[in-house]
């Protein structure tokens, strides 16, 4: 064999060892996401909910060897950058992320302002923006096709604490309501007021506070002077920690109250101590509710690997992120893509479960199952007790509220 001869045989030989490990490293490189999250600022603490949501999942779907595309598994990689609670500057992250990083499937942020503002630069690039942390009705009003919610809108939750608390003591007539200057309030607000007028309550209260609220004693004073049988404040934890630790104090006890956000959080009872008794909340998930999960397997399994990262529960808003960032991955799976309009096009077409419940989106990208799924809960005795729906209650709910004095 000539020398000419030997060197193409080597060569050949070395291509042919290459080759596989060649393969491999196509076959490896990631699917990347990206994510603008509030990780510090004052949404920090329900931003790195969210993003622990995210993380999860990704870590659960890349230890089964990552999303299957063409035929091969891919890992997952999620870029996070930090919005800093602020919608400028998520809209300009999501921006560096679409123009950048080159990611055209995004995970949203933490909250319905926040991702208003986004969801304008992702519909502006086609960009797929799974909204897992806002759900404004006003972010579903605009004909735009490139964004699906997990939860329900946020006009429809807190109808149900309000269905619960109608059943449970028909003699309630009147409805105060204490709302924050801000989209996702606003919307709950109005959702209240159509609930409130569909069960024959009559709203004798209805006042609106700033953004920055730090003394309550006016607007309590007001709502005093009208005594609601029913008071709904509808804000955020710290706004909800601050209204009952002033109602306490000036005396103003309703028969039933119900606030959101807020109580849900283990600093809403830490606060307030007994204060914290009574009062109603939902959440829009449970660990309490079982389902079955593609990634996870079920519900029970998703708490126990969540727990065992993060050594705490997940919360609704990491649930939520979860389910999101799942949905998405399935979407691409179906698709066989990461261009955007296929994916969404997945999507729309998805109809199954996942830890947040029956799954199938309306062509608003609005999640058609999610108001179904809606837990409330009641704090009694300091601890959070499932009063709704039936098939999961732990106990009967406790009204009318006794004044403070009996407490």
């Amino acid at each position: 064999m000539t020398r000419l001869a030997l060197r193409l045989v080597w060569g050949a030989a070395v291509i042919g060892l290459l080759f596989p490990m060649f393969r491999l490293s196509v076959a490896a490189e990631p699917i990347r996401l990206g994510a603008a999250v509030s990780l510090t600022g004052s949404l920090a603490k329900l931003g790195q909910e969210t993003k622990a949501g995210y993380e999860i999942w990704m870590e659960q779907i890349n230890a089964a060897g990552g999303l299957n595309l063409g035929g091969s598994k891919r890992p997952v990689e999620i870029i996070f950058y930090d919005d800093q609670s602020d919608a400028n500057r998520a809209t300009k992250l999501v921006e560096k992320l679409i123009s950048e990083d080159n990611i055209r499937l995004i995970l949203g942020p933490y909250s319905s302002g926040i991702t208003l503002s986004v969801s304008t630069i992702t519909e502006k690039n086609h960009a797929v923006l799974i909204s897992a942390g806002g759900n404004a009705d006003e972010l579903f009003e605009r004909n735009f096709r490139y964004i699906f919610g997990i939860w329900p809108l946020a006009s429809e939750p807190i109808q149900a604490t309000l269905d619960v608390i109608h059943r449970t003591d028909p003699q309630l007539k009147t409805v105060g309501i204490a709302v924050k200057d801000n989209l996702f309030p606003l919307t709950a607000a109005r959702g209240a007021r159509e609930k409130a007028k569909q069960l024959g309550y009559t709203v004798v209260f209805d006042e609106k506070y700033p953004a920055e609220m730090n003394d309550f004693s006016s607007v309590i004073g007001k709502a005093k002077d009208v005594s609601p049988d029913i008071l709904l404040e509808l804000g955020h934890v710290k706004e909800a920690i601050l209204f009952l630790k002033q109602a306490k104090e000036l005396g103003f006890s309703p028969k039933a109250w119900t606030l959101q956000a807020g109580p849900e959080t283990p600093d809403f009872k830490q606060a307030l101590g007994a204060a914290a008794n009574y009062v109603f909340w939902y959440a829009l998930w449970s660990p309490a509710v079982p389902y079955n999960d593609p990634a996870f397997g079920s519900t029970q399994a998703y708490v126990a690997a969540y727990q065992a990262k993060f050594k705490t529960n997940p919360t609704f808003n990491s649930a939520a992120a979860t389910a999101g960032a799942e949905l998405l991955g399935l979407a691409i799976e179906k698709a066989n893509s990461i261009e955007p309009d296929p994916v969404r096009d997945a999507l729309r077409a998805f109809k199954g479960e996942t830890i947040m419940g029956p799954t199938e989106f309306d062509k608003r990208g609005v999640s058609i199952h999610a108001r179904e799924n809606v837990v409330v809960y009641q704090i009694q005795n300091g601890e959070d007790v499932i009063v709704s729906p039936e098939k999961v209650s732990q106990k009967k709910p406790q009204l009318p509220m006794p004044g403070w004095a009996q407490r």
